[in-house]
């Protein structure tokens, strides 16, 4: 008996090591995804327009606004843009619920070092009902336990929880990143 006691203990925690994994590997993707799109590389060159050439001679005046930048405002302006292309999220692969009606245990939080707002759906993998739905999460929040939106029976449930990532000023979607997570239902 407790032969198969550990065995099922040792199981869930090779579960969870492979899931951890899986979520720093799909981050890992979201992140270079994200950089990758800041740096266009995803978008048709622009045509080649016939380039206009003009002589220093003809330029205005150099009394105008631009001026020249210290090392230090360099540094903090790449800094800023780094920042902005960078993205990092935190759920637990295992939610707990005492039964399919009551608060469980799902655990989201958005790092306050994100500028981008998400979302999370979680659906099960293999009838793919929407199970949970977390509305906003602003960057430096997080969510530490939810209800589920469909009512399940006791059980073990293999989901995928989808996060949507979504640009702070246009509030449109910038990307999406999945997560494969346990469902556990107790009673």
């Amino acid at each position: 008996m407790k032969k198969e006691q550990s065995k099922e203990i040792e199981e869930k925690e090779k579960r969870k090591k492979r899931l951890f994994i899986l979520i720093i590997a799909m981050i890992t993707i979201i992140i270079l995804l994200l950089s990758l799109k800041s740096c266009d590389l995803f978008s048709k060159p622009p045509e080649k327009e016939a380039e206009n050439i003009v002589t220093a001679d003809a330029l205005p005046d150099a009394s105008g606004d631009a001026k020249d930048m210290s090392d230090a405002e360099i540094k903090e302006k790449m800094q800023q843009t780094a920042d902005e292309n960078y993205f990092t999220l935190t759920i637990n692969p295992e939610a707990t619920f005492e039964n399919g009606t009551s608060t469980g245990s799902i655990q989201i939080v958005n790092a306050g070092h994100n500028v981008y707002p998400i979302s999370v759906d979680i659906r099960l993998n293999d009838t793919n009902d929407l199970i949970y739905q977390s509305g906003a999460i602003q960057p430096n929040q997080m969510i530490n336990g939810g209800k589920l939106v469909k009512n399940l029976a006791a059980g073990m449930y293999q989901a995928t929880a989808k996060i949507s990532i979504y640009d702070a000023q246009t509030k449109l979607k910038s990307g999406e990143a999945e997560a494969e997570m346990t469902i556990i239902v107790n009673h």
